[in-house]
């Protein structure tokens, strides 16, 4: 009964993620910029009212990233007399910068194999060097100079998450380390994806892409939440029983 209840909250947590996806697709193919808007705002809260009808516990830090992307993607619609391009830039790189925060501790570096420590250096080297050549290839001349620093910040922090969530894989592996790394790249393949949209104007499938992988992001980052909470409730249910048995012995 308990592995079913399980079932139907994953499917029912799915289903809102695709009808978050089918609203974005919709309201970018009929252009509707307040529907956009409106929808992206919302994506957030939804995934949130489903997460806590059945998970009441979450990090300090995921819910300062909650909160900073939900006040990203709510730019437009809160603020008006402001650069919009710098203050969504300023608040997405403050939230990815929670989630390096968050997985910070468990980047065991120096823990790392001497060939593993190359590798991600590498890695890293190569990332940054695709991302130059994106950059002088398609370029976004038409932003000033406080746009585009704060854009390529954005980037910088995104490729350092992506570093940080690949290396504790690489040391854990474990399912909510796997489940986080899939977000933290969804969220780079949606900074590359808004770096097309800015430079091609128009252009419709990048922007449904873009919408698509940030949801993605969001989703698998609560799947990591909802999978974090089920692995310490399982732990605690241990502690007890051994607590429980050593009593028993002692008796």
């Amino acid at each position: 009964m308990k592995n079913w209840n399980l079932f139907s909250f994953n499917k029912v947590f799915f289903v809102a993620f695709f009808t978050l996806v089918v609203l974005n697709s919709f309201a970018v193919i009929v252009r509707d910029d307040l529907g956009m808007q409106f929808i992206k705002v919302l994506s957030i809260p939804v995934f949130f009212i489903f997460f806590y009808a059945r998970n009441n516990k979450i990090n300090i830090s995921l819910i300062v990233f909650l909160v900073l992307a939900f006040l990203s993607d709510g730019v437009r619609l809160l603020f008006h007399d402001f650069n919009i391009f710098c203050l969504e830039s300023v608040f997405y790189s403050f939230a990815f910068m929670q989630l390096i925060v968050f997985m910070l501790p468990k980047f065991k570096f120096i823990q790392f194999d001497g060939l593993i420590k190359a590798y991600l250096l590498m890695m890293f080297g190569v990332v940054v060097f695709f991302a130059n050549v994106l950059y002088d290839f398609v370029g976004i001349e038409f932003l000033n100079s406080m746009e585009t620093m704060l854009f390529s910040t954005k980037c910088t922090v995104i490729t350092a998450l992506v570093f940080v969530t690949y290396g504790v894989y690489l040391h854990v592996q474990s399912k909510q380390s796997i489940l986080f790394l899939i977000a933290t790249v969804c969220f780079g393949f949606s900074c590359i994806l808004d770096y097309l949209n800015f430079s091609f104007v128009n252009v419709w499938s990048f922007m449904i892409l873009n919408r698509i992988t940030y949801l993605l992001g969001i989703y698998f980052i609560f799947r990591f939440i909802i999978e974090e909470n089920k692995l310490k409730t399982r732990q605690i249910e241990v502690d007890v029983q051994e607590n429980f048995s050593s009593d028993n012995i002692f008796v």
